[in-house]
């Protein structure tokens, strides 16, 4: 992979994807808690060798651009309704 990963920063629906994309069986029953321990060595193994690989993903390109577009549109909600000073710490974690 060629992004970093952050497992504890990852969502259910971000999880099952990155799992999923890695060729870890995993469905909608697994907790996120359980997704994030599966996920933490496979990114501390990929940070140290970087010729692994895994099996081709195939994925539906509308379904993919639909949950991104979604995603989007939450995160902008969010920004819009912060208000005050401690909207903008919240303002900064989102950004980073």
């Amino acid at each position: 992979m060629d992004y970093k990963v952050r497992a504890d920063n990852l969502r259910k629906p971000e999880l099952l994807w990155e799992l999923k994309l890695r060729g870890i069986p995993v469905d909608d029953t697994s907790t996120a808690e359980k997704m994030k321990a599966a996920l933490r060595p496979l990114i501390r193994l990929e940070r140290r060798n970087k010729s692994l690989s895994y099996p081709d993903y195939t994925s539906v390109f509308d379904d993919e651009t639909r949950y991104i577009q979604d995603c989007v549109t939450e995160i902008t909600i969010l920004m819009n309704s912060f208000t005050g000073s401690k909207a903008e710490i919240k303002f900064e974690c989102l950004q980073s």
